[in-house]
Formats: C-alpha cells, sequence, structure tokens
C-alpha cells in the first residue's frame, strides 16, 4: 500500500512539472520514479534489484528503460549522484577522505579514490587543496 501510495505521489509530482511538455518529450514514468529514489538514497547501499522491485518492473525491463530514455543504465546514474555529492562533501566539509567516501556509500576510500580520478582526473587530495585555494 506504501508503495502504491508513493508512486501516486511521484506520478502526480512528475506530471504536474510537465504539465506543459509534450508527452513525447516526458521520461517514463518508471525512469522518473527510480531517479527520484536514487536521488533520495544515493548514500545508501542498493542494489539495480532492489531498485527495480522498489519501482515495480524486473531490473532488465528497468535498464531497458534507462538506456531508452536516459541514453545510460541505472547504475551509472547512480554512480553519478554519488560522486555529485561525495564531491560537494569533499570540497566544502573537513571530513576526512575515508569518512567522505563511508558517508556517500562507497565500499572503500580506495574505491571512492579510484573512482574520483577515473571521473576528475585528479585525486581527492588535489581536488580538496583546489577548492580551499580558490583554483576551481
Amino acid at each position: 500500500l506504501a508503495a502504491v501510495a508513493r508512486a501516486a505521489l511521484l506520478l502526480y509530482i512528475r506530471e504536474s512539472r510537465y504539465s506543459s511538455e509534450p508527452a513525447g518529450k516526458r521520461d517514463h514514468i518508471v525512469v522518473a520514479m527510480a531517479q527520484a529514489i536514487i536521488r533520495r538514497r544515493a548514500t545508501e547501499r542498493f542494489t539495480v534489484k532492489e531498485l527495480a522491485v522498489e519501482v515495480g518492473v524486473s531490473p532488465e525491463h528497468l535498464v531497458r528503460l534507462f538506456r531508452e530514455h536516459q541514453g545510460t543504465t541505472p547504475g551509472a546514474v547512480l554512480r553519478k549522484e554519488r560522486l555529485a555529492r561525495a564531491l560537494q562533501l569533499l570540497t566544502r566539509t573537513g571530513l576526512s577522505i575515508t569518512e567522505v567516501a563511508h558517508v556517500t556509500g562507497y565500499a572503500s576510500s580506495q574505491h571512492f579514490a579510484r573512482s574520483l580520478r577515473q571521473a576528475t582526473g585528479r585525486s581527492a587530495t588535489e581536488l580538496r587543496r583546489g577548492s580551499w585555494s580558490g583554483a576551481d
């Protein structure tokens, strides 16, 4: 019952935001629901399978919908959201790199460091120093 209520609320919010857009321009409702859940739960550990169950479709169908409507996968969206939050904490707080990794749902600080370097080409320490010196 709670899942149905949540889905109805998300649908209402989604439809009210895009009521002026033509139907062809809107995201699929399942994709919109999944993105809202990803934003809300980005720092938690959960799988695409769990996300699919929460929005009421199979994992394969969820991935297919994301590829069709977003050109990416739910896992990639989750990683991007998690990394964005981690970057904010890294550059705006005094949390250690290990704490930032833990708070944002990374399995380890090494995994966080690797993901950060892959995405930005810079280490966590370089990014933090640059933000504190005003270089970025």
